[in-house]
């Protein structure tokens, strides 16, 4: 839990080790810590690994074929805790290997791609973001050295 610039942002820890095939989890403990910082805090910005808002992942090399793999597994439960609350600004992840915008249970979710992903044929993207944070939470992706694209959490 960071405050910066009066936006609370929270980190949520979506590894687990006993879940296989990627697939990332919060759990109940986690859960109920998320609700007790929802209560506290005003529209924080929620980073997490595993996705938890749905992005197009049909032509996605790693998870076309297992999409329950792409996104958080409670992710239904877990966005109950941030929406019962009337809290949460947005979310950052990654996991999926694309950068992406989608609106989803009328919150903000912003995908990053891997700064490491390699296909065949194609090096390294060096894929990063910088994120300002203020009134508005702007994402900018880079690759390569070039702002490809930005995203705006309002």
């Amino acid at each position: 839990m960071i405050e910066t610039d009066d936006v609370p942002i929270v980190y949520l820890d979506s590894t687990k080790e006993a879940t296989p095939g990627a697939r990332g989890e919060l759990g109940s403990d986690q859960r109920e810590w998320l609700a007790g910082v929802c209560a506290e805090y005003d529209d924080p910005l929620f980073l997490s690994h595993h996705p938890l808002g749905t992005f197009d992942i049909s032509d996605n090399d790693w998870f076309r074929h297992y999409p329950e793999r792409a996104f958080l597994s409670d992710r239904k439960e877990t966005l109950r805790v941030i929406e019962g609350l009337g809290s949460g600004r947005g979310t950052i992840s990654g996991h999926i290997h694309q950068s992406g915008f989608a609106n989803f249970r009328n919150m903000a979710h912003v995908s990053v791609n891997a700064f490491s992903k390699e296909v065949p044929g194609k090096p390294l993207t060096g894929t990063y973001a910088d994120v300002t944070v203020g009134d508005r939470i702007t994402v900018d992706v880079t690759v390569g050295g070039d702002t490809v694209t930005s995203y705006t959490i309002l």
